[in-house]
Parts: structure tokens; C-alpha cells; sequence
């Protein structure tokens, strides 16, 4: 069973393991008391810039002999660090572009840095063309306190270097005002908020599957310098109001099943778990307040585990999730012939070019998200890819989108289909 206290930090549902969740509940109390979570290291402003070391150079016009801060110099420099899985880091191109061809006869030089391997950096170019430089250097990505020591990595991240070769401003903002300042003064004088925190704060910390991101937060400040051990507690499931700042969904699967559900409303973790494109299909008649689901037990399935969390959120917290089937007006997305230039299988997608490609079911997720209609998908274009061409279909509203998918020979039609959408509500 799973016990629902409202306020607890942690519930434990194996009693056996009672005593071992007390004992990390008084120490990480105790942990966020004495010790609030600190800053993570960043590039101190007016500091000298690190030099670069690049270990290739792509791009228009790409010079023979790999460039220098050195050969830079008198010049503002924009170093753009990114990966080919980084899909914010490739959705802001087109601005790079655009900032990249209103300044280059300005004095300034815009490069873009990926610690990406040679052949998924060569796959990427194959299907996107930039007109800028883009660099390799893992090297950069240390000196420039991208990667840490633990080997996080945090993209994307902007570092602006002045005239004479110091940092001007390092973070992950970037704007035409930003640019003119360092031109004209030599240093970032538009009032940009601060990225960190300038008081100590309680915040999560990084999670695996299966593993608490309260307790992880507590642990690595008490224990900066210490590598973190495997925190995944077996045989427990826990189920809590969120405490954090930050969400997301990690899963594991092998001989144990793992999972953590971080800061997601109820309506959000119910759709994962029953495998819906979105919450529309949820007809939510209760508070949507935010949660964390952490699970994880030994020789447990995804289907089987899916079920648990799902039964266990409904009876912990009272609830009731009930489905409705009846003809509803949908729209039905389809197109009359595959061609690989628009659209693909996953397993034709090279490496490196994944983020240069969108799923169908996130393509219809979003316009579900956006429009508040229901959508589906033909049958032949499940488990399909289509290609982008740099549209952000996360950022974009519904209205683009589908403008988009229509100039790519898309339809999108009005149809009757009988579905199922699910109520939730408190138990009687």
C-alpha cells in the first residue's frame, strides 16, 4: 500500500525499509539545515579568457589553421558551446545566424564549440547547413567550466569575450544589446537577471532513476569533493508533494525498474503512465498541485510498474480515474506519400542528426498542448520521424506548426473516430 501524508518528506512503501528511509530522512533534514545548497562554479566575469584549443573547424570559408583567442585579437569574441543532442542549443542557429551576419563586419567573430565525436558532428552537417564556424574541443568545454568535474555538462552556455580578452559575460543568454555593449564598453551593461542564485537556497539535486533529487541535493553539498553513490533505495515507492524547483522523468529498466516522476502535476503523471499523447484526453475535476513519484523494485516490468504507480497514486490519494468511449470530432493527420526527405523511421536516423527530426507523437502531443483539441496520427505514420528543418515545434505555436506541416504536403482533417478519454475525479 502507499501511505499519503500530505506534509511528510518521504513515504516508504515496503516496511521493511521503514527504518533505512527514517534514518535518510533525520540526515537529510539535518543536511538542508546546516548545509543549504551551494553554487555551481562559473567563469568569473573580467577574468582572462581561457585560450581555445580546437581540435577541428567546420563552416564557410573555414580557415586551414585552427583559430586562436590569439588570432582574434581586437576582437569580440562569442563562444557558443553545444551538442548535436541538445535541442535548445540547435533551435537558437537561426539566431546565431542572424547575429553572426549583422556583426561580422563589426568586429566580431561568432564560434560555436561541441565536444561531439568527428563522425556525428560530419552526420550533422550532412543534413543541416550553418554559415558559421563551429569548432571541436573538449579541452574548451573544462576550461570554460561547461563540463565539471563530476563530468556534468550544462548547455547551452555563452561566453562573450572583449577586446582586449576578457570575459565580458558567461551564461546562457545572448542578444543583440548584450553585443553592442561589450562592443562599445568592453563589458555586459544591460541588466540581465542573475542565472544563480545569490542567497543559499534548498534546491533538488541530479537524478537517476529510482533515485530522490532532495536527498542527492543535500548529499552533494554536504559532500562536494565525493563521488555520488548509487541512492536508489530498493523496493520503494514514494510519493510526495514536490519540494523542488526543477522537474523531469528518468527510467530504468533491466533487472530492476526504475523510475522518478519529478515535479509533475497529477494530470501530467497520469498521462505518462497510460500512455496518452497528452493531458487533453484527462478531464481533471481535481487541484492539479505538483508531485514526485520515486519507484523502484526488482523484476518488475514497465507495464506491471505503470500499473503500481498508477493504482497507488488513484488509492493513496483518493482518487478515481474513470474512461469514457464515444464518438468525438478529432483531427486526423496523415500524408499521401512517404518520402525520407520528410519523413523517416527512427532506425534510418544517423548519429548526431537526432534533434533534427521531431516524432509524430510529439508533433501531435504539442499541437494537443497548444490547441486543447484532441489529434491523431494515420497508421502508417506511427513510430515515424518527420524532419523539422530547424522549426521548434516546443516553442512554436500551434498555428506554425501546422502551417509547417501543411506546406510538407501534411493534411490535417476533420474527422469522427470513437476514442477514449479518461475523467478524474474523488472517490465517491
Amino acid at each position: 500500500m502507499v501511505f499519503r501524508v500530505p506534509d511528510a518528506i518521504d513515504l516508504c512503501h515496503n516496511i521493511h525499509f521503514k527504518k533505512s528511509c527514517m534514518n535518510r530522512l533525520i540526515a537529510l533534514v539535518f543536511s538542508l539545515i546546516l548545509f543549504p545548497v551551494g553554487l555551481k562554479a562559473q567563469l568569473p566575469l573580467h577574468s582572462k579568457a581561457p585560450e581555445i584549443v580546437l581540435e577541428n573547424i567546420y563552416g564557410p570559408n573555414a580557415p586551414r589553421e585552427l583559430p586562436t583567442l590569439a588570432s582574434f585579437k581586437n576582437k569580440v569574441v562569442v563562444l557558443d558551446f553545444w551538442a548535436t543532442w541538445c535541442g535548445p542549443c540547435i533551435a537558437s542557429f537561426p539566431k546565431i545566424s542572424r547575429l553572426h551576419k549583422k556583426y561580422k563586419h563589426k568586429g566580431v567573430r561568432f564560434l560555436a564549440i561541441t565536444n561531439d565525436s568527428k563522425q556525428k558532428l560530419e552526420n550533422f552537417f550532412q543534413e543541416r547547413k550553418v554559415d558559421f564556424w563551429i569548432g571541436r574541443s573538449k579541452v574548451d568545454f573544462r576550461n570554460y567550466k561547461v563540463t565539471t568535474k563530476d563530468g556534468s555538462t550544462t548547455i547551452p552556455r555563452v561566453c562573450i569575450i572583449n577586446r582586449e580578452g576578457k570575459v565580458a559575460y558567461w551564461g546562457s543568454k545572448l542578444s543583440e544589446k548584450m553585443i553592442e555593449d561589450v562592443i562599445a564598453t568592453g563589458h555586459v551593461i544591460t541588466k540581465v537577471k542573475t542565472e544563480l542564485a545569490t542567497k543559499p537556497v534548498i534546491r533538488y539535486g541530479r537524478f537517476r532513476a529510482g533515485e530522490d533529487p532532495l536527498y542527492n541535493g543535500a548529499w552533494s553539498f554536504a559532500f562536494p569533493k565525493k563521488k555520488m553513490p548509487n541512492t536508489v533505495v530498493m523496493n520503494q515507492f514514494v510519493i510526495r508533494p514536490s519540494l523542488g524547483d526543477f522537474g523531469g522523468i528518468a527510467i530504468s529498466r533491466g533487472k530492476a525498474f526504475k523510475i522518478s516522476i519529478i515535479k509533475h502535476q497529477l494530470t501530467e503523471a497520469l498521462t505518462f503512465l497510460s500512455n496518452l499523447s497528452s493531458p487533453v484526453w484527462i478531464d481533471s475535476k481535481v487541484a492539479d498541485q505538483f508531485y514526485d513519484i520515486i519507484y523502484s523494485k526488482f523484476n518488475q516490468n514497465q507495464p506491471e510498474a505503470f500499473k503500481e504507480i498508477k493504482d497507488g497514486i488513484l488509492d493513496g490519494l483518493a482518487l478515481q480515474l474513470k474512461p469514457i468511449t464515444k464518438v468525438r470530432a478529432v483531427n486526423l493527420l496523415s500524408i499521401k506519400v512517404l518520402t525520407k526527405d520528410l519523413i523517416r523511421p527512427e532506425s534510418e536516423i544517423k548519429d548526431g542528426t537526432y534533434h533534427l527530426y521531431a516524432s509524430v507523437k510529439s508533433v501531435i502531443a504539442q499541437l494537443e498542448r497548444k490547441t486543447g483539441k484532441y489529434f491523431l496520427a494515420d497508421k502508417k505514420l506511427h513510430q515515424m520521424f518527420l524532419r523539422t528543418n530547424g522549426l521548434n515545434i516546443w516553442k512554436e505555436s500551434a498555428e506554425n506548426i501546422l502551417a509547417f506541416l501543411r506546406k510538407n504536403k501534411y493534411e490535417i482533417k476533420r474527422v469522427n473516430r470513437e476514442v477514449t478519454t479518461y475523467e478524474l475525479s474523488v472517490k465517491n
